[in-house]
């Protein structure tokens, strides 16, 4: 139910967001705009320190995913735009530290502002932040089959993540192609510790590392 809250509170933004645009004028031949974009996400969650099992270190490896948002783009004076996404995504990271792998999914639901410029004729850059509410986590050991943790008995994952975001969009008519990449600020993990083979504590945190790799088509 907070889920579905969440959600409409998120998509309801972009429509007061279209509304107030609307009444909006200026010197600038674009209008405001309204599109869909879509794509795959490649997320390493790095361990923020080291550590071994039977000696030999263990490290995460990327993990492939996919995400679906709605973005609001309303131009502004001298090149620049703003823009206001919200998106459903799927990131997370795999590890091997026995002789099955083991691999995360973390969902979320993100919120993405951030100020576009024109750098030269369909080419954009953009830089924010972005702010995603974890909807539900995901944990699959080997050939096995994916399990949705239940956060009331074990949660890895923090229920927030946020940090800063950089993109690269290319725009032609009603087409786009971007390029963004994610860093994280605050841990995405809980810091789960536990003790490895020689006695020492180890606290498993973890910052979100996300490249995403998407298409957008403009709806309005």
């Amino acid at each position: 139910m907070k889920n579905l809250i969440l959600t409409f509170t998120l998509l309801s933004s972009l429509g007061l967001f279209a509304q107030s645009s609307s009444d909006t004028t200026g010197p600038s031949s674009e209008k405001f705009s309204l599109g869909l974009t879509g794509g795959a996400t490649i997320t390493d969650i790095p361990f923020t320190q080291p550590f071994y099992v039977d000696q030999e270190p263990v490290n995460t490896n990327n993990e492939f995913g996919y995400f679906l948002g709605i973005a609001a783009r309303q131009p502004l004076k001298n090149r620049f735009a703003a823009v206001l996404e919200a998106q459903y995504s799927i990131k997370g990271f795999r590890f091997a530290a026995s002789p099955l792998e083991n691999r995360f999914h973390f969902h979320y639901l993100d919120f993405i502002p951030q100020l576009e410029y024109n750098a030269y004729r369909t080419l954009f850059v953009s830089l924010g932040g972005y702010w995603g509410r974890k909807l539900e986590e995901r944990f699959k050991e080997g050939d096995g089959n994916w399990n949705t943790l239940d956060n009331s008995f074990f949660e890895y994952a923090q229920d927030n993540d946020f940090g800063a975001v950089a993109g690269i969009t290319l725009r032609h008519k009603r087409f786009s192609a971007l390029l963004r990449y994610q860093h994280g600020i605050n841990l995405a993990s809980k810091g789960v510790e536990f003790t490895n083979d020689i006695g020492e504590t180890i606290n498993m945190s973890q910052r979100n590392r996300t490249l995403m790799v998407g298409i957008g088509f403009s709806i309005l």
